[in-house]
């Protein structure tokens, strides 16, 4: 399972927010 390639995580807690889908990160 890799990240979103629109999302480049940098750390371990934007990694985890990368993981969630695109849509429920933006309304």
């Amino acid at each position: 399972m890799l990240p979103h390639r629109h999302c480049l995580p940098k750390s371990v807690l934007m990694f985890l927010v990368c993981q969630e889908p695109p849509q429920g990160a933006v309304r």
